[in-house]
């Protein structure tokens, strides 16, 4: 019911914008409960959704096919960005959609053992510590 525990990231709102300008439709996958939507209506951030997923039992791929039909974008031509190795990058990976894994707090030599010890080529991965190096 209130926003006070929540923080939006200083580069968030910037790249949900550049995102609407440049007209790609952005699609929540969470695996947070029903109160996802309200929540970010409070903080002013859905407006920014095409479309927001509860309860998606990440890393199930199911949840991103349903995504793809809300976004109406083929997997190659999707980007999916999380924070988690093995509940955003494999299954987007495994569909065939472009990964990004924002670290906000690992050094990127860790992130890139995570990647190897979960069978996924870094290189198929981009990593950034800012959604704002996504904006070119």
């Amino acid at each position: 019911k209130t926003t006070r525990c929540w923080d939006v990231y200083p580069d968030a709102l910037d790249f949900l914008n550049y995102c609407r300008e440049k007209g790609f439709p952005v699609v929540a996958i969470s695996n947070f409960d029903e109160r996802l939507p309200s929540l970010l209506s409070k903080l002013s951030l859905s407006k920014y959704f095409a479309s927001i997923l509860t309860l998606a039992n990440k890393p199930n791929t199911k949840c991103f096919e349903k995504a793809l039909k809300h976004s109406n974008c083929p997997p190659r031509q999707s980007c999916h960005i999380g924070d988690s190795v093995e509940e955003d990058c494999s299954p987007a990976l495994s569909l065939g959609m472009k990964s990004v894994l924002i670290n906000r707090r690992e050094s990127r030599e860790k992130v890139i053992h995570r990647l190897k010890e979960s069978g996924i080529d870094a290189n198929n991965v981009i990593i950034v510590t800012s959604l704002s190096e996504l904006k070119t």
